[in-house]
């Protein structure tokens, strides 16, 4: 009686590995799916953290010309117009003004966009690497249960054949 439980033992841990072995690699299969959608989508985000970057430079150089064009427009009304007695409104000056603190508010808010976005790309990063590392970690363990499949069915096949004879006899 105590050899059949054994037997019996042996094929239950066998079936559980398999088990385990074939659950983890579906696991595995949705696991790696998932990385490589983050990864996609990593990359297109580093993509558009380039672009955004590209069009801040770009507005902050146009803002700085504007500035500079405008700071020496004021200057040359300045220095100018008392002399040449020609009337320019200040509503014109009001305007330029007005512009200038747009185009700010804009690059202010672009940096902001682009804070945001590199923290979003670092946290990001931070994930695909803990999902690597969950993933290797599941692979050994897959591994484990696919050598302990292994050596459980051998043994119950091991088992089975000294026993055969005890077990045709309790047969007959």
């Amino acid at each position: 009686m105590g050899k059949m439980i054994t037997l019996l033992f042996v094929l239950c841990l066998a079936i559980a590995s398999l088990s385990g072995y074939v659950y983890l690699n579906n696991k595995i299969n949705t696991g790696q799916a998932l990385l490589d959608a983050g990864q996609k989508k990593y990359d297109e985000g580093q993509a558009m953290l380039k672009a955004g970057r590209a069009k801040l430079a770009a507005g902050k150089h146009k803002l700085s010309r504007a500035k500079k064009g405008f700071g020496g427009l004021k200057l040359i009304t300045t220095v100018v117009l008392p002399v040449t007695a020609l009337p320019v409104g200040g509503a014109v000056f009001h305007e330029g003004d007005k512009k200038l603190a747009e185009g700010s508010k804009l690059v202010a808010s672009g940096e902001k966009k682009v804070r945001e976005g590199q923290a979003q790309l670092a946290a990001g990063k931070i994930k695909l690497e803990q999902g690597r590392g969950k993933l290797a970690m599941a692979k050994q363990i897959r591994l484990g249960c696919a050598y302990a499949t292994g050596f459980f069915s051998l043994l119950l096949i091991l088992l089975l054949f000294c026993w055969r004879k005890l077990l045709c006899k309790r047969k007959s």
